[in-house]
């Protein structure tokens, strides 16, 4: 507050000021008159914008039965909500204690004025006025006690003699504050044995509820052992109910403080730990002053948040050589944020040690009370955004259609064995993100895996090297080779983990090694997916900001050529190199298949932003069908639709084709060649299941499967009592023909 007054009326009823703290923009004469226009009881709340300078509104009270006024002046910002009326009712009370003089004992207005000043904590100021109280009031012993339900518990106790007052909970029924808790006001009890109450001890009291927010939450009272000559007067009371609102507004205020305090925890949590980056920032003249980065930001800028916050952007050199324009376009977006009073978005590039990135930036002005001319900022890394941007496709291409259906994952690193690229199915094992990843150290990803540092080591010399890793149950061979630069010199590494789970379990011969076809199977596999992945990611290495058109399209066509035989070999190794797929048919619900295996593609159409409908218009009834065999076929298309559409909606459908076939169709614009069609894959598996595979042309094209419509054999068993109710014959069973 500016000020604060303290007016005292003498004999004749005028005011005079006896305390006064702070400054204002008027004199003493001026601010009595406005304490005399004040009314009756209770708080009047006066505007004095544009009278007295720098306060916007005046509190005043009169005290007791006109015996002086206390007067506040306010900021121009400050609001008179019920929290500060409230804390002006308790600083009331304490000054009608300062006003009065009360004879032959302690004036109870210094004793609530050498309360409120007590430099120690709450506990010693509490301490203070229990025993000042007791003291003043000629009583034994005092106690703030917590009521909670039927439990008098003593938070905080003076007894001399250690006999007077419990110090532990005890039923609330056995104490007068039992009334004091129903009452608005003091209760007082000045001869307990004459009293029905029922309570032994103490024979004295004198008590008054503790309301924190409105409620009650325990007692702040005074007792005696002997009884007293005569009643507890009015100012007695007074200085009781006192003291029991100054502790309930010194506990509201505390309940405040730790709400802040967890509130501004959670705020800092989240921004400690948001997946995007934020900070703030303050202009300073012709500079910005980091004051606070989350890690996430601190990373897009090259940096740590230790060694940004609290520094001048002039002074950390964000951004290398490129800096200089990062700074520039910040400061211009923070300038317009706060002329304009809206968010300033802004691209900058900037060097940093995983290359040239492509920072993307939102700064918002903040509403300072303190002035401060200070922004909020949000910083993302869109440099893949930007490339996908500047070089688009029409539709994803062999090697994408591989990296999101074949089980294996691409990676690449530089010449330290931090990760560069990180692509594929298989990264969910690993523990990676396509994302986050970039800049990890492979050998993070390998820290216990027998060979792993060994081989990765002997690569980044200029070797190769592979070992088999053991992750969330899954068996992945992973091969590491030099990525050589244009100078011949090991640059880094390439490899690829290969999901051999499958291959793992797979029946030994009876020497216990693996049958010659799959060793000869594995040795195909090997150079039919070392070398074209080879070709891959050194032909993608070459793919730069200078790289010309004629680059591109060579580096695409040796992409796509190498993808195409990329899944054709995954293909081969689903097939078990040529074994033989015997399908085994059970009754199954063909529809209750298509509809969970479509469910679990459902959130990735979504992300892709692909509307997927599906239908089954069979019979309701079970068909003879391998449900393994059926469910892994349905799975791929649908997965393969989802990932490899090219339109905006997929359609997924079962339907019948006479009384002998069924049709399980997907289209909307999805192409084939990326699902395994054209290398014989699915039709490998149709055919398993004595049905084909072929295109759907048309306006919305797509794939269908033709399937044998097999219909489980029925079995009679005819009633084993005739009509009358009696036993009838034994009963028979009869298969009945489906087609019948």
């Amino acid at each position: 507050m500016p000020a604060a007054l303290l007016f005292a009326a003498d004999a004749g009823g005028a005011l005079h000021v006896v305390a006064a703290v702070g400054t204002w923009g008027g004199d003493a004469v001026a601010l009595r008159a406005l304490a005399e226009t004040l009314g009756g009881a209770g708080v009047d709340v006066l505007d004095v914008t544009g009278a007295i300078e720098g306060a916007r509104f005046a509190a005043g009270a009169r005290l007791g039965d006109s015996e002086g006024v206390l007067l506040v002046l306010a900021p121009e910002d400050r609001v008179p909500d019920d929290a500060w009326t409230e804390a002006f009712a308790t600083s009331a009370q304490l000054a009608l204690g300062l006003v009065r003089s009360v004879p032959s004992r302690l004036d109870p207005g210094r004793l609530l004025h050498e309360v409120a000043v007590h430099p120690g904590t709450f506990e010693d100021r509490l301490d203070l006025a229990l025993q000042r109280a007791a003291e003043t009031l000629g009583l034994d012993g005092a106690a703030f006690a917590h009521v909670e339900g039927d439990e008098w518990a003593p938070h905080t106790v003076y007894d001399p003699s250690g006999a007077l007052v419990p110090v532990r909970p005890i039923p609330l029924t056995d104490t007068f504050c039992a009334v004091t808790v129903r009452s608005d006001g003091p209760f007082a009890v000045e001869d307990g044995a004459s009293t029905p109450l029922g309570v032994d001890t103490p024979v004295a009291y004198l008590g008054a509820p503790v309301f924190v927010g409105g409620r009650c939450v325990g007692t702040f009272c005074l007792m005696g052992r002997a009884a007293r000559p005569k009643p507890f007067s009015d100012d007695d009371r007074a200085l009781v109910e006192s003291l029991a609102r100054w502790v309930g507004s010194s506990l509201h205020g505390y309940a405040t403080a730790r709400s802040l305090a967890d509130r501004e925890a959670d705020l800092a949590a989240f921004f400690d730990g948001a997946p995007m980056g934020m900070g703030v920032t303050r202009l300073l003249d012709g500079d910005l002053l980091f004051v606070r980065v989350n890690a996430v930001a601190a990373r897009a800028l090259g940096s740590t948040p230790d060694a940004i916050a609290g520094r001048r952007a002039s002074e950390l050199g964000l951004g290398g050589r490129l800096g200089r324009d990062l700074a520039r376009r910040w400061l211009e977006a923070s300038h317009a944020a706060l002329a304009e009073g809206t968010p300033q978005a802004f691209d900058a590039d900037v060097e940093t040690d995983r290359g040239v990135r492509t920072l993307a930036a939102t700064v918002s002005p903040i509403v300072d009370a303190e002035g401060d001319a200070r922004c909020a900022f949000v910083v993302e890394d869109v440099s893949r955004r930007r490339r996908q941007t500047e070089h688009p496709t029409d539709a994803e291409g062999p090697v994408e259609a591989l990296l999101a259906l074949a089980p294996l994952a691409l990676f690449a690193t530089d010449s330290k064995g931090r990760l560069l690229l990180s692509r594929g199915r298989a990264l969910d094992l690993l523990g990676l993100d396509a994302e986050a990843s970039t800049g990890r150290s492979i050998r993070d990803v390998f820290p216990d895996v027998p060979g792993a540092a060994a081989g990765i080591t002997a690569a980044l010399a200029g070797g190769d090297a592979s070992w088999t890793a053991e992750v969330g149950g899954r068996a992945l061979e992973v091969r590491v080779l030099a990525r050589a630069g244009r100078d011949g010199r090991p640059r880094g590494l390439v490899g690829v983990a290969l999901d051999v789970t499958d291959r793992a379990r797979t029946p030994r011969d009876g020497t216990g090694g693996v049958t010659e076809a799959r060793r000869e199977l594995l040795k195909h596999l090997d150079r039919e997916i070392r070398s074209p992945l080879t070709s891959i990611l050194g032909y993608a290495d070459l793919i730069g900001a200078d790289a010309t058109p004629d680059d591109l399209r060579e580096v695409r066509g040796v992409i796509e050529r190498a993808g195409d035989r990329l899944m054709a070999a995954l293909d081969e190794l689903a097939l078990l190199g040529g074994d033989a797929v015997v399908a085994q048919p059970t009754p199954t619900d063909v529809c209750d298949v298509v509809t969970r295996v479509a469910e679990e593609s459902r959130p990735a159409a979504e992300a892709r932003r692909i509307a997927m409908n599906v239908w089954c218009t069979l019979p309701e009834a079970p068909l003879l069908v391998d449900v393994a065999l059926f469910e892994k076929l349905v799975r791929h298309l649908v997965s393969g639709a989802v990932a490899a559409a090219a339109g905006p909606r997929v359609a997924v459908e079962v339907r019948a084709r006479g009384p002998e076939a069924c049709e399980f169709a997907v289209t909307g614009g999805v192409p084939t060649d990326a699902l395994g069609l054209r290398e014989g894959y699915v039709p490998r598996l149709a055919e398993a299941l004595g049905g084909a595979a072929h295109r759907i042309d048309g306006v919305r094209p797509g794939w269908a499967l033709h399937l044998p419509r097999q219909a489980v054999p029925v079995v009679e068993i005819p009633e084993p009592w005739s009509a009358d109710g009696t036993p009838g014959e034994a009963p028979t069973m009869a298969f009945v023909d489906p087609a019948a």
